[in-house]
């Protein structure tokens, strides 16, 4: 076997993810670190962002 890599890039609009794997703020946090090298993940999803502060 060969040192093939598979590209497994993921293209949203303009924005080029390494790969589809994606964690919630929520339920990953700082502890996971030690587990997991998270350069490694696509991204990482966020509660809520708005262009308008809310009311």
């Amino acid at each position: 076997m060969g040192n093939n890599k598979i590209n497994l890039e993921v293209h949203l609009g303009r924005l080029i993810l390494k790969n589809p794997v994606l964690v919630a703020s929520g339920t990953f946090s700082y502890e996971y670190t030690e587990l997991i090298d998270i350069s490694k993940l696509g991204a990482v999803v966020t509660k809520a962002v708005t262009l308008r502060r809310r009311q």
